[in-house]
């Protein structure tokens, strides 16, 4: 299913790592094989990224079945798509994001949505606080 975004930033060009488009350019080869094989053609420009054995979207469920069952199988806790991206705006401001640089990949037309929303702190930077003061203090 394709909707409009909430706002007019929630449509943008995100920016990619060289690994991460090594693997996606892996996968489209992969892609077409399969697609291929069941009689469709996947080298159309508006070719999905990820479809279903019908060249067709996901559903909600079948997306969320298949999360639950990749953790299960990595003995890894259960984590939805919407729970993936908390984790992607956590780990780009433990990695020194700036606050203008997560809004803007997460699609927020205001900052404060991104703070408000996206700012958890894991263990690690909670415990790291109290030498950022000591520090901060010398």
């Amino acid at each position: 299913m394709i909707t409009d975004g909430k706002t007019k930033a929630s449509n943008r060009t995100i920016a990619l790592d060289k690994e991460t488009i090594q693997e996606l350019k892996h996968w489209k080869q992969i892609q077409a094989k399969e697609l291929l094989k069941r009689g469709y053609n996947a080298m159309n420009k508006k070719q999905l990224v990820f479809s279903n054995r019908y060249n067709s979207y996901f559903d909600k469920k079948t997306i969320n079945r298949k999360l639950k069952a990749c953790s299960k199988a990595c003995n890894l806790p259960t984590i939805t798509p919407h729970g993936l991206r908390h984790t992607h705006a956590t780990l780009l401001f433990e990695s020194g994001a700036s606050i203008k640089q997560v809004q803007t990949r997460l699609g927020h037309r205001d900052a404060s949505i991104t703070m408000d929303i996206y700012t958890h702190i894991t263990k690690d930077k909670r415990d790291e606080v109290s030498n950022l003061f000591v520090a901060a203090m010398n």
